[in-house]
């Protein structure tokens, strides 16, 4: 079989019966006896080119992506211990754990993706101290945190810390 050649595929039990075309035959051998070859086809499928996703390296030059510190030495350290220390039907307490830096707070948002980009419909608030209150207005809701500094820009954590209530009132 050669890239190329069209074999006939007959399988009743599918209920198939077509003439595909190879696109490629990869043959590998083994290292036994008696020998046993592996081979692999690869039939052309270009009904479904138009489907198929092609992946790159990187994201595109026009891509918006969120601000992230581009050394070590100015990303802040992410609210791993962030807590939910009460819920009630009007409010969300947040203790961070950490102690912000001189001018900074903590920044919480409706999405992960716009820290740093002004106010924004998804800005929820910005606190200069640890423990905070979220305003609630839904039963399910979904918040971001990440801590910010006083630098101009800002510098952001490099990873956010997740909030996720669902609290039926």
């Amino acid at each position: 079989m050669w890239p190329g050649d069209l074999l006939q595929i007959e399988a009743p039990s599918a209920d198939m019966s077509s003439t595909l075309l190879v696109r490629s035959v990869a043959i590998r051998a083994t290292s036994c006896s008696p020998e046993l070859l592996n081979y692999t086809v690869a039939f052309a499928n270009e009904w479904a080119e138009p489907l198929s996703l092609k992946m790159n390296e990187g994201a595109p030059l026009n891509a918006w992506l969120p601000p992230t510190a581009l050394t070590a030495s100015t990303a802040l350290v992410s609210a791993r211990d962030l807590a939910v220390s009460s819920v009630s039907t009007t409010q969300i307490q947040v203790q961070a754990g950490l102690t912000p830096p001189t001018g900074g707070g903590f920044e919480v948002r409706r999405s992960d993706w716009k820290f740093g980009a002004g106010d924004g419909a998804d800005l929820v608030l910005r606190s200069p101290v640890p423990n905070f209150t979220i305003v609630r207005e839904a039963p399910v809701e979904r918040y971001y945190v990440r801590m910010y500094d006083g630098a101009t820009p800002r510098n952001y954590s490099r990873f956010s810390s997740a909030i996720f209530v669902n609290a039926a009132t």
